[in-house]
């Protein structure tokens, strides 16, 4: 049931969205392994149950880099997830790319906020 209520916000907020001209979150996926193929426009939430090890995603600048992100308190760097009732993801602290194409943003609400 969870996951169908979970649907149907996502679902109206495309929805709002799409009428509003305002950008569409990216989608929030909860995997047990990192697939071969990722989608862009998602971020995939590493781990087992309620435990999060890893959070990745591409590179939201095109590039198309595959960007990884530890949620391990215990290593350094470390990023924090936020999860929100309308099925997207905050984290903190912001994404820098230093090898490649030196994007540097953050992720609000499935939103990417760029950093001038």
């Amino acid at each position: 049931m969870k996951r169908f209520r979970l649907k149907l916000w996502r679902l109206w907020y495309k929805l709002k969205k799409s009428v509003s001209k305002q950008p569409i979150p990216f989608q929030t996926v909860f995997i047990s392994e990192l697939p071969d193929d990722l989608k862009s426009e998602q971020i995939y939430l590493i781990g087992e149950n309620e435990y999060l090890w890893s959070a990745a995603l591409l590179c939201p600048c095109g590039c198309n880099s595959l960007i990884q992100l530890n949620l391990l308190p215990d290593t350094e760097p470390c990023w924090r997830v936020e999860e929100h009732f309308d099925g997207t993801v905050s984290l903190s602290p912001s994404v820098w790319s230093r090898k490649g194409c030196g994007s540097h943003y953050f992720i609000k609400y499935g939103i990417i906020k760029w950093h001038c």
